[in-house]
């Protein structure tokens, strides 16, 4: 009999204890089912797909060591897609897989935080975080699986540090345990390698500590400063690659501090009123112009300073908690309103969800304890507790986010879902137009991209897109207008000169085309399109005065190097080998590009692999 009733308790305790845990990640998982559905989109073709840092041992050290290898320099989170690579190869449902249990992770271990804490409503705050729609954007989105990690290394830091100082679980100092203290500051880092939002972590904790304490004692501001060390140095990693290796574009790089203030005041109640009202929720908002001339945009700075103002004033009579949570938010948002330029912003994108996602724990948490609180000992009608209208919060939220996570089912969805909230999303009507080209359907992707251009005339990628498209369909005069422009807005655009010495080159001005053939490779000497072409008009070209057996055979070479053993190459290197005289080496390397072209299915491309075969052969270059 005792037996049994031991057997009862633990199983009692057990489901007291991890019940709620269990319940609370079961129903976050079942929201987020069409994640697992979606595909890869935009720069997940970048980070994932088209990574060579993804693919081999090697690529996994230079993660580590080589900073400018990957878009940013998160090596703990690239790590993370380098497993997930090798474990699911190119398919999307693994990646998407981890990321939804990363986010159930996340509010889990929210959970047990904020019940450490002794907050109420501690199960309500993390289930609302953890379905609240905005937190769509970053579970769904595989870029984000930086914001994952770096959320659940900074609350496992706050875990550890409530181990080394118990005391702010009831306010009571206790002695500290160091070994926890270490153990937290791991934790720190390796959030650090995550992503670099994570510096404010530091001025969180110093936050946590005023709250619980009323005051901030010596030893906690002197246990912080390794924190706010490693903060600046990762913040200044940061910094270098996005302004050294990346390199500054977009409007925020060009704003002054007063006008910058501007943007962060605003997008400060952008986001509580996002968390407030999920309505229109989407992948890029409309662009601000922060105008230093417009009187009604210095109200956001200022109702941010006024209320910051009130609840410190009213702080004896409303409790630390809600200065707190304020500060929290600030804090949180502080690297994202716009004060620092980060990669995102080079997009002219001042506020997206994603940003919102380490930032919003904080209002969330104190609004539902608050309501909790003031509710506590209250009842709807006989039995049902008034803190049970938070539930309908999370039934309100579920469909929604649930609508969100479809979103990402391709780039089709995921474009036409941002220009239907936002048409001025130029980004979106030439990311559409990308897709629409790859599907084979020219047309629209041409009208997008034409739209994007009313919008933003002077950037540079719509021109492109446009030039290559037409190039494609062989209206070469117009494709080399559409280039020119885009030379002319940017003459350092990536391989402009390659593109523009395509289209002279079909339109017969071959003397150009080799200019700027040559000064593409001046630039960039790897250029495989560049060598590649370059050698095939000193191999082939039908007037003598182009022609130039020796450089054709070192551009060819160099374009093999460079590219691989692609047919193409092959068959200029051939041709160039011809040109030289040097027939077995042409017949040699022709016999391999025809088993290529063979490989490939290209019939066009094996036809031709054995007209210039038999051309080598009979002891005669190619002209053309």
């Amino acid at each position: 009999m005792n037996a049994t009733r031991d057997h009862t308790a633990v199983c009692t305790a057990l489901a007291h204890s991890y019940g709620p845990g269990v319940l609370l990640g079961l129903g976050i998982f079942l929201v987020y089912l069409p994640a697992l559905q979606a595909g890869f989109v935009w720069t997940e073709f970048t980070w994932v797909i088209n990574n060579p840092t993804l693919v081999d041992l090697n690529g996994l050290v230079r993660i580590w060591t080589e900073p400018g290898a990957t878009v940013q320099y998160y090596p703990l989170m690239f790590t993370s897609l380098w497993l997930d690579y090798h474990l699911f190869g190119t398919e999307p449902f693994g990646f998407h897989l981890v990321n939804v249990v990363l986010h159930v992770c996340n509010v889990v271990v929210l959970w047990r935080l904020l019940r450490k804490l002794r907050l109420p409503g501690a199960w309500l705050a993390a289930a609302i975080w953890g379905i609240h729609p905005v937190n769509a954007e970053t579970v769904v989105w595989l870029m984000e699986r930086s914001n994952l990690l770096t959320v659940f290394f900074c609350l496992s830091t706050l875990h550890a540090w409530l181990r080394y100082d118990p005391g702010l679980v009831d306010g009571t100092p206790t002695p500290r345990n160091v070994f926890w203290y270490v153990v937290s500051l791991l934790c720190f880092v390796c959030a650090l390698l995550c992503k670099t939002h994570a510096v404010v972590l530091p001025a969180v904790i110093l936050v946590l500590s005023w709250w619980r304490y009323g005051s901030l004692d010596r030893s906690t501001v002197n246990r912080a400063i390794p924190m706010f060390f490693l903060s600046a140095s990762f913040a200044a990693i940061t910094i270098w690659v996005e302004k050294g290796l990346i390199g500054e574009e977009g409007v925020v790089w060009s704003l002054n501090y007063a006008e910058r203030v501007l943007i962060a005041g605003r997008a400060f109640w952008f986001y509580l009123a996002k968390l407030v009202l999920p309505y229109k929720l989407t992948l890029i908002y409309p662009t601000w112009q922060a105008d230093l001339a417009v009187w009604w945009q210095y109200l956001y700075p200022l109702m941010t300073i006024v209320l910051f103002a009130a609840v410190w004033i009213n702080r004896s009579a409303i409790g630390r908690a809600p200065v707190a949570a304020l500060l929290y938010f600030g804090i949180a948002l502080s690297p994202v309103v716009g004060f620092v330029a980060i990669y995102f912003m080079r997009y002219s994108i001042y506020v997206t969800d994603h940003w919102q996602y380490i930032p919003s724990i904080g209002p969330i948490t104190l609004a539902v304890s608050a309501c909790v609180k003031l509710l506590s000992g209250k009842f709807l009608v006989k039995g049902v507790p008034a803190p049970s209208l938070l539930i309908i919060v999370l039934l309100l939220f579920a469909p929604m986010t649930w609508n969100q996570a479809r979103i990402y089912e391709n780039e089709d969805v995921l474009w036409r879902d941002v220009i239907d909230k936002n048409p001025s999303a130029w980004l979106a009507h030439n990311n559409l137009g990308v897709y629409l080209a790859a599907q084979g359907r020219s047309e629209e992707a041409l009208a997008h991209w034409h739209s994007a251009l009313a919008i933003v005339p002077n950037r540079v990628e719509m021109r492109v897109n446009i030039g290559e498209t037409l190039l494609s369909h062989g209206k070469f005069k117009d494709a080399l207008q559409y280039f020119m422009q885009a030379f002319a807005l940017n003459p350092n655009h990536q391989r402009i000169r390659t593109k523009i010495g395509i289209a002279l080159s079909a339109i017969g001005k071959t003397g150009d085309a080799i200019e700027y053939y040559q000064e593409q490779l001046e630039r960039d000497a790897d250029d495989p399109v560049a060598l590649n072409n370059l050698a095939w008009i000193r191999a082939t070209h039908r007037d003598a005065k182009y022609r130039d057996a020796r450089a054709a055979v070192q551009l060819a070479e160099q374009a093999r190097a460079s590219f691989g053993e692609e047919y193409i190459v092959l068959d200029t290197l051939a041709a160039a080998y011809a040109e030289a005289g040097e027939y077995d080496k042409a017949v040699d390397v022709a016999q391999l590009a025809l088993e290529v072209s063979r490989k490939t299915g290209n019939s066009r491309f094996e036809n031709e692999a054995k007209d210039h075969l038999r051309l080598y052969l009979d002891g005669r270059p190619v002209r053309e």
